[in-house]
């Protein structure tokens, strides 16, 4: 199970000069810091806090008057853990499928958009930003709106892709005090970031999370203390008010939580009477031990009111503990499970020694419904699914060459030799974020295809059908199959589907040897069958050139630049309630960069 806390700020000191300026248009900050920060308001461990309201109106203004080139200082890079990646096994137990590469096509019908880039999330909030890496990003489709977010930035957009605000730092939305403060150098306030929003159909709000880890506001140190922040739409404007919350989680006075227990990787969907988010959990000393659920009351992050939060521990499934745990959210125009009370889908993939897998995991909260009255009768099941089509770790993938103004200016900037182009973090086989259309649980799996010299990265779709029977839940496989291109890599995917289940589209990143970092989509449906081409929405400009790919900044081994430059660790795909598909992924824009990355975001709309 790798873990997929992003790198801000790493631990060292040194000012960036305007060595590479000129190169591939890149923006040269003036004074870059980046760290982490301690929280607003007492750390709370065992429920949830209100902490108020903002306005998207009101904070769109103040945003626009601190944007601009962002500023650079020191120091510049911390990373928050020690060992990044699980050791990766020495053989597979079994054999990836080797589908019949699809060929890449223009875009078709699709709009492109191009979205929040590292240069815009640095500069939000004055500049008083740290530098992110990878891209996290996520888009929420409603009927006149689209969020997205990345990293520690979001925005907001029309129907038509048109910006309706500037990038709004997300601890100027949860009225937080800024990561860094660069005229002072101290870290006011938490580091925000794993970002995650859906737009719940059935009360037509917009629902937002990010992961905060508080620091000591003098030195930047990571305190052990963190939180999620949830926002919950509270009129029916999306650019009006907002229910601010923080639930915080995981205290390092837990057994083995000294400094830090990761609530890593979380997670967001909902169902009629909840919103759940999950996450993996990270022993202080790396160590894996399991994913975990919370369920909360949708009506009182609606109301807003604080009430129990149900927490769920899965344990052992299909033989090692279980981790990347998605909700199944149901689409626009889709029908809630209301079986026992109110049923709430969700699936993983099981891989637990990193030795590849053809099974699945399947979850089930039921009797939600519960949750405002008797919280505790709200109960988790689960079921081992047989017969998915073999899955393993995807391999890193070989970048094409090209301008690299950070990693040829290694030796001006810190003294140290330059270092080659690096490959990109090809990521986990774990299931990526789910959706329950069609009496189906659908999902999208990142896997190894091929093997030896033509092994690569590709995706497996997957449709599990829940049956509840005497003895309890269990899952079969309704549709699977196999997505590859040729000499390339497919990567970092996700599904989204018609509310009959009966037509998809699936996002992913496209990149290789013969290809920049760039933004693909595929469709499906009941009546053209699989995809038969992946269509390219918007092209990579360069290689990715940022801080991750390089042991001067990050360090070597698996945790570091070994893991490969650091790609994003998922992109997303919905369907908006106007019928609209709406998905993002990371590329690399030909927009102007900072110093330190050169990734983007890539929108689109079909």
């Amino acid at each position: 199970m790798r873990r997929r806390l992003s790198f801000a700020v790493v631990e060292r000191l040194f000012v960036a000069g305007a060595v590479i300026a000129t190169a591939v248009g890149m923006m040269v900050p003036t004074g870059l810091v980046a760290g982490a920060a301690s929280s607003g308001g007492a750390a709370s461990t065992d429920g949830l806090q209100l902490l108020g309201t903002t306005n998207v109106r009101v904070a769109a203004p103040r945003a626009a008057a601190h944007s601009g080139s962002p500023t650079v200082g020191r120091p510049e890079f911390a990373k928050h853990s020690t060992s990044d990646m699980k050791p990766l096994a020495s053989a597979l137990t079994i054999t990836p499928g080797n589908p019949t590469p699809l060929p890449v096509v223009g875009k078709g019908a699709a709009l492109a958009i191009d979205g929040l880039a590292h240069v815009d999330q640095r500069s939000a909030s004055n500049g008083n930003q740290f530098s992110h890496e990878p891209s996290d990003g996520a888009i929420c489709a409603g009927p006149t709106n689209e969020v997205e977010m990345v990293n520690s930035a979001l925005q907001f957009f029309d129907t038509n892709g048109a910006v309706q605000t500037p990038p709004i730092s997300l601890n100027e939305f949860w009225g937080l005090p800024p990561e860094i403060d660069r005229t002072t150098l101290t870290y006011p306030g938490p580091g925000l970031g794993d970002i995650r929003c859906i737009f719940d159909t059935q009360s037509q709000r917009f629902f937002l999370l990010a992961w905060g880890l508080d620091v000591n506001p003098t030195t930047g140190a990571l305190t052990g203390t963190q939180a999620y922040y949830v926002a919950a739409q509270a009129t029916a404007d999306p650019l009006g008010a907002y229910n601010l919350f923080k639930f915080g989680l995981e205290p390092p006075t837990q057994p083995g939580c000294s400094p830090i227990c990761e609530a890593d990787f979380p997670a967001t969907s909902s169902d009629a009477n909840t919103f759940v988010v999950t996450y993996d959990r990270f022993l202080a000393n790396g160590t894996f031990s399991g994913g975990r659920i919370l369920v909360f009351s949708k009506s009182d992050l609606l109301a807003p009111r604080v009430g129990p939060v149900r927490k769920f521990n899965p344990g052992s499934v299909g033989g090692g503990p279980v981790g990347a745990i998605m909700g199944a959210q149901v689409p626009a125009g889709g029908t809630e499970a209301t079986a026992n009370g109110g049923t709430h889908y969700l699936v993983a993939a099981l891989d637990p020694l990193n030795l590849g897998d053809n099974r699945a995991a399947l979850f089930a909260l039921t009797n939600t419904s519960a949750i405002d009255t008797h919280p505790a009768n709200v109960h988790l099941n689960v079921a081992v699914v047989p017969g998915v089509l073999p899955y393993a770790l995807p391999p890193q993938i070989t970048q094409k060459p090209g301008p690299r103004p950070l990693g040829t200016s290694l030796k001006t900037l810190l003294g140290v030799p330059n270092e080659p182009i690096n490959k990109l973090d090809g990521g986990g086989d774990s299931a990526t974020p789910a959706k329950f259309a069609g009496g189906n649980v659908w999902t999208v799996i990142d896997t190894q295809v091929g093997s030896g010299s033509s092994a690569r990265s590709g995706l497996l779709g997957l449709a599990i059908t829940p049956h509840w029977t005497e003895a309890g839940l269990r899952g079969t496989v309704a549709v699977q199959g196999y997505a590859a291109v040729a000499t390339n890599s497919l990567d970092y995917g996700d599904i989204a589907v018609t509310p009959d289940g009966t037509s998809g589209v699936v996002v992913a990143s496209l990149a290789g040897p013969t290809v920049y970092p760039s933004a693909v989509y595929l469709t499906f449906s009941a009546a053209t069958g699989a995809p038969t081409a992946v269509h390219e929405y918007l092209a990579g400009a360069r290689p990715e050139d940022g801080f991750t790919c390089y042991t001067a900044f990050v360090g070597p081994g698996p945790g570091g630049s070994g893991r490969g430059c650091r790609w994003g660790d998922y992109s997303m795909a919905n369907i908006s309630p106007t019928g609209a598909f709406w998905f993002e992924t990371e590329y690399i824009t030909a927009r102007a960069r900072t110093v330190f990355a050169d990734w983007g975001t890539a929108m689109g709309r079909l």
